[in-house]
């Protein structure tokens, strides 16, 4: 997808949010439920109209959130050079959004919808499509894996994120695959720690072993 048809899409994902809180709110009870714990009981409630409004704020606070980002990154970490990648994780994230809010609305109209296993495949779905993106990022200060080896080495940054690539999709099918067989939790707390660990504990580990004489980083061989 070119860059103009993806802003196009992010917008149109805004102005569906907004339609839809149109088409509900006459069937949202006052206050409308928010939140649900993991027993699928309502512990969040917020009175009209901003319990009805906050979805549509939320996506539209996300597009513009994300889409001012490469406008305000510093020099040296730019983001122009993954700027399509960048639009279609924002594609993505906006398409995860909008799928949680119709959650929410039929949830909050009494549809009797099982949160526990569509929430965990629908986060499943955003992992893997990261995932497929993730070894294009570039160095930057707001997306990807930035521990400071990563920022501190493109290489560094290109491996882990090739690592981390891998790690998403993993995760990914193992949260679709809760949302139809409901793992043990500790298979979900596993997962997640995956996720976050390894990429922390490889970034260092690569940091440490690349070899100064021969990295692109550093032509010169200049001692660390």
């Amino acid at each position: 997808m070119k860059l103009k048809p993806l802003f196009i899409a992010n917008g149109v994902f805004v102005a569906a949010s907004w339609i839809l809180v149109i088409l509900f709110y006459h069937r949202l009870p006052n206050p409308v439920p928010i939140h649900w714990n993991l027993s699928d009981q309502i512990n969040g409630t917020m009175a009209k109209p901003w319990g009805a409004l906050l979805p549509a704020l939320i996506t539209t606070g996300l597009w513009l959130g994300l889409s001012i980002l490469p406008v305000i990154s510093p020099r040296g970490f730019r983001m122009e050079s993954f700027l399509k990648t960048w639009r279609i994780l924002i594609f993505l994230t906006l398409g995860f959004s909008l799928f949680a809010e119709i959650i929410a609305l039929l949830k909050a109209t009494g549809e009797p919808l099982a949160l526990d296993r569509l929430i965990p495949a629908g986060t499943g779905i955003l992992l893997i499509g990261f995932g497929n993106f993730m070894g294009k990022l570039r160095k930057n200060f707001f997306v990807g894996i930035r521990t400071p080896w990563t920022l501190a080495n493109d290489t560094v940054w290109y491996k882990t994120h090739r690592l981390g690539a891998w790690l998403f999709v993993v995760g990914g099918l193992v949260l679709i695959g809760q949302g139809v067989w409901k793992w043990p939790v500790g298979i979900l707390i596993s997962t997640i720690a995956m996720i976050v660990v390894i990429p922390l504990v490889y970034s260092y580990w690569l940091s440490r072993s690349i070899d100064p004489a021969t990295d692109p980083e550093d032509p010169q061989g200049t001692p660390s």
